[in-house]
């Protein structure tokens, strides 16, 4: 990654949680915007991204798809490393919102991943 420009301070550690994961809007805008952070020094040391789907699927699966999102929709060549590891801290999580309960596993699995993080 670079060097944080001279006149920005990191941020502390955080969580990116974004709802819809697979869709469009991530595609096009969430995820090349923060590869666009990643690439500038402008993300936290600590952090990660989780993605909400309505069935959940493999991590794998889920960084296979935002990369190829990325590759067609960011704004600058996708450096190789800096997109590895933007998307290494991606994880996905499933909750339904017709099922009030899943949104109680989902902030359990935040609260372990950010323990961890």
């Amino acid at each position: 990654m670079t060097e944080v420009p001279s006149n920005q301070k990191k941020p502390d550690p955080c969580s990116f949680v974004i709802f819809g994961v697979t869709g469009d809007l991530a595609h096009r805008l969430v995820i090349p915007a923060l590869y666009n952070l990643a690439a500038t020094g402008l993300l936290p040391d600590k952090f990660c991204v989780v993605g909400i789907t309505r069935k959940g699927m493999p991590n794998d699966e889920l960084r296979d798809g935002l990369m190829k999102g990325l590759r067609q929709f960011a704004t600058r060549p996708v450096d190789d490393a800096i997109a590895t590891r933007l998307l290494e801290c991606v994880t996905c999580i499933a909750a339904d919102p017709t099922e009030p309960a899943s949104f109680d596993k989902m902030r359990q699995q935040i609260e372990r991943l950010e323990a961890n993080r």
